[in-house]
This record gives structure tokens, C-alpha cells and sequence, in this order.
């Protein structure tokens, strides 16, 4: 596996992490749209890591809708003062170049790409 897929796995892997701590928290406050960005980061680092781990023949286009999905709770959550929602979006962003980079360096991205 290349290191940049090795890489964003891990990052993906940490943003599932935060991304539920980060929620647990938003529930409690009562905050129910943190809560939700929070959830829906989570479920996208866990199916962005499934694909990638699997070799997806999907994953490239997983990884389109999930990198703006990234970019967007990343920016939403941006708004929030409280540290487990800056720390989610810092991660989300990490994430978010970490999945760019590792779908740039598949090997069968270029040849899915050219079959459309």
C-alpha cells in the first residue's frame, strides 16, 4: 500500500476518533446541528477508509463527494469556540489533504478516470 493511502487512512482513522468525541460533546450541550456535522464527518471517515483499505472500484468517486464534505463541515464547524470543534475541523482538513493526495497516488485512478 503507498504511503500517501497509508497516510490518509491513518488521518481518516483519527478524524473518525474526534469526529465521535466531537459529537458525544454537541449532544450533551444540546446542540443538535454541531452534532449532526459531527456524526456526518464521522460516518464519511469511516466509509472513505473502507473504500481506500479495499481498493473500492468506487473509491475515486466516493472520494469526490467525501472531500467536499470534508471541506464544508470543516468550514461550518469553523464558526464554534469550543476545542473539540476546532480540533474537528483542523482534523477534517487534515483529512481532507491527506484523501487528496492518497487518491492522487492510486494506481487505477488514472484508469478509471479514462474509461468515462
Amino acid at each position: 500500500m503507498p504511503q500517501q493511502i497509508q497516510s490518509a487512512i491513518e488521518d481518516l482513522d483519527r478524524l473518525e476518533s474526534v469526529a465521535e468525541f466531537a459529537d458525544t460533546q454537541a449532544t450533551r450541550r444540546g446542540d443538535e446541528y454541531a452534532a449532526g456535522i459531527a456524526d456526518a464527518l464521522k460516518d464519511v471517515a469511516h466509509l472513505q477508509k473502507e473504500f481506500m483499505i479495499e481498493e473500492n472500484p468506487l473509491t475515486q468517486e466516493f472520494s469526490q463527494c467525501s472531500q467536499q464534505l470534508l471541506q464544508q463541515g470543516s468550514q461550518q464547524l469553523q464558526q464554534y469556540q469550543q476545542p473539540e470543534m476546532q480540533e474537528l475541523a483542523d482534523t477534517a482538513g487534515r483529512a481532507l489533504e491527506s484523501v487528496t493526495s492518497g487518491i492522487q497516488s492510486m494506481p487505477t485512478g488514472g484508469h478509471q478516470q479514462g474509461q468515462r
